[in-house]
């Protein structure tokens, strides 16, 4: 967990994965914005529906890890194409921030991907307690943070398709 540098000094807990994109800002924004295809490579995501757009509104149906389905409601907070993406969610008492941010690298045929995971609210703490949570490579939010970012790797490369 590290500092939150976009938020003044704030420090807030997250988990994130990097990766290295064979492929440039822009094609890896087009698989981002292709919400149709999200159940191909997101993992838990069985349905994705919504507007990459500033203001905007996305809705997931996920799989749960311990079982059963649930409808996840966010708001884009940031959409700088082949930059960043930055989804909050809506009407949460805990509240997991789903940030993408987008670098390209040399000349622009590869992007470095920072995928984060970034905790919010009240009842923050409580959640962690319950979890019994401690940073360990096994915990499985940084599971599902890395597999997301390999996934998103292995779409932008071999099958990007655009919207």
């Amino acid at each position: 967990m590290l500092p939150d540098s976009g938020l003044g000094g704030l420090w807030l807990p997250k988990v994130s994965a990097t990766v290295t994109i064979n492929a440039a800002p822009a094609d890896v924004w087009a698989v981002l914005c292709d919400l149709d295809r999200y159940p191909e490579w997101y993992p838990y995501i069985l349905k994705a529906t919504g507007e990459i757009q500033p203001g905007g509104q996305v809705a997931f149906t996920e799989a749960a890890y311990r079982g059963g389905t649930g409808i996840f409601r966010y708001s884009v907070t940031a959409a700088r194409p082949g930059t960043e993406l930055r989804l909050r969610p809506l009407r949460s008492v805990v509240s997991i921030e789903r940030r993408f941010t987008l670098s390209p690298i040399d000349s622009g045929g590869q992007t470095k991907v920072v995928y984060s995971h970034i905790f919010r609210g009240l009842m923050m703490p409580m959640y962690w307690v319950g979890l019994g949570w401690l940073p360990r490579p096994s915990d499985p939010t940084r599971i599902l943070v890395r597999n997301t970012a390999q996934a998103l790797k292995q779409r932008a490369e071999h099958d990007p398709g655009t919207t």
